[in-house]
């Protein structure tokens, strides 16, 4: 009994014609494309191949806010400074981790917190300058004994000294010149002219001068100085009496005025009239 011989199956077809596809490619035996027939010249141009789409770009970084399960695998490649010399192939030059050329788009840094060393305020040194010198001065016057200062207790107010009155008086002594009035016309002959001041508000250091002065009644003769004299330790009571005696040969007809000054301001001044005797 001879047996039947099984037919191939689909299957084993197509593996075998697979084998042999691999086979005439290793060997190079694969027969080149038909060139295409040339066209007639009056045959339209065949239309124009449209581009083939553009591949999906691949971002190199993915953003910040991806899950890290979403985050493929990227390679960086630090670039390399023109004044660095190329660096040999080795096994373990390879497997050296090579960091990011550039942080990936979208990263989020956190800021740093400033230093704490801040320059202080302009308005801080005024202050602080302003409270040394009022500590200064609180010092000062506290090292100060404002009792024991020199200087009177009680203010003092020191009336200014005044002349209150000037009269020529005729009298036989100064003891009654104070009884005697007022005279303003005198002989050549008489011995003395008297002089009754008054005054007030005065001082142990007030003094008082008193010049006399004569125009003359005969020819053109100038006014000239009779008597100038300075008086110091005035009576307190108020009241001086100046003796003007005769020259020799008396008083010289004419007219006489007596000028009171005290520290060169003038306080009164009186005039008085000599005349010839028996005229």
């Amino acid at each position: 009994m001879t047996a039947r011989p099984q037919r191939p199956s689909a299957d084993d077809v197509r593996g075998l014609m697979a084998e042999l596809g691999e086979l005439v490619q290793d060997l190079g035996l694969e027969t080149p494309p038909a060139e295409p027939p040339p066209a007639p010249a009056d045959a339209a141009p065949p239309p124009a191949a449209e581009p083939p789409p553009a591949p999906e770009a691949v971002p190199m970084w993915e953003a910040a806010e991806a899950p890290p399960a979403a985050l493929a695998p990227t390679l960086a490649i630090a670039p390399q400074r023109l004044d660095e010399a190329p660096r040999a192939w080795s096994p373990a030059a390879a497997m050296v981790v090579i960091e990011p050329a550039a942080p990936p788009q979208g990263h989020r840094t956190r800021a740093l917190p400033v230093s704490s060393r801040t320059r202080r305020p302009h308005a801080f040194t005024i202050v602080t300058a302003l409270a040394v010198l009022v500590a200064g001065a609180v010092f000062a016057f506290s090292r100060l004994d404002l009792g024991h200062t020199t200087g009177p207790t009680q203010p003092v107010s020191q009336v200014a000294f005044e002349v209150t009155g000037l009269r020529t008086v005729a009298a036989a002594s100064a003891a009654e010149v104070s009884r005697q009035p007022l005279t303003t016309r005198f002989p050549s002959t008489v011995a003395a002219v008297y002089l009754d001041v008054t005054y007030r508000n005065v001082a142990a250091a007030d003094a008082m001068r008193v010049v006399i002065l004569l125009q003359p009644d005969l020819g053109n003769a100038p006014q000239s100085t009779v008597s100038d004299q300075t008086h110091t330790g005035l009576d307190p009571g108020g009241e001086v009496v100046l003796t003007v005696p005769a020259p020799g040969g008396g008083f010289t007809p004419g007219t006489y005025t007596v000028r009171v000054l005290h520290d060169g301001h003038l306080e009164q001044t009186a005039t008085f009239q000599v005349s010839q005797a028996g005229g």
